[in-house]
Parts: structure tokens; C-alpha cells; sequence
């Protein structure tokens, strides 16, 4: 790709997240906000967290899952 190309598509764009620190700064934010949290706050995000995990599973795998925790049910 031309310099010019780089320019004009923000390319040579040097991003603050590449800063060194970034990572320290991101890992004292989370375990303020942990700390801070109910127990409530905690389960609710968790959950959401589940539920887009289960939600992007292929089904078979999903069911599978199901299946190993609940067992396996007939056509209700």
C-alpha cells in the first residue's frame, strides 16, 4: 500500500492502546470494579456472559451440553 494510501485511510495512526501501560491500567479498573460489585451485580453479569456463549454454540453442541447436565429429554 502507498504512503499516501496509509495517510489518507489513517494507517500510520499510532493507537494509545499500544502504550505499554495500557494493560496495567485495564487490570486495575476491572479488579476496582470486581471489588466494588454486589454479589447480584456479579450473577447478572455473569449470566449475560453465559447466555451469548450458549447463544454462539452450535446447537449440536449446545444440546450436547444440555444433555450431559439435565440428561436427555424426549420430544415434549
Amino acid at each position: 500500500m502507498s504512503k499516501i494510501k496509509e495517510q489518507l485511510i489513517g494507517y500510520d495512526h499510532q493507537s494509545e492502546w499500544l502504550d505499554d501501560n495500557s494493560y496495567v491500567m485495564v487490570n486495575e479498573l476491572v479488579e476496582y470494579q470486581l471489588y466494588c460489585l454486589t454479589v447480584s451485580e456479579l450473577q447478572s453479569l455473569a449470566a449475560d456472559k453465559l447466555i451469548q456463549e450458549y447463544y454462539l454454540m452450535d446447537y449440536s453442541d449446545f444440546k450436547q451440553k444440555h444433555d450431559s447436565v439435565f440428561g436427555e429429554r424426549q420430544n415434549e
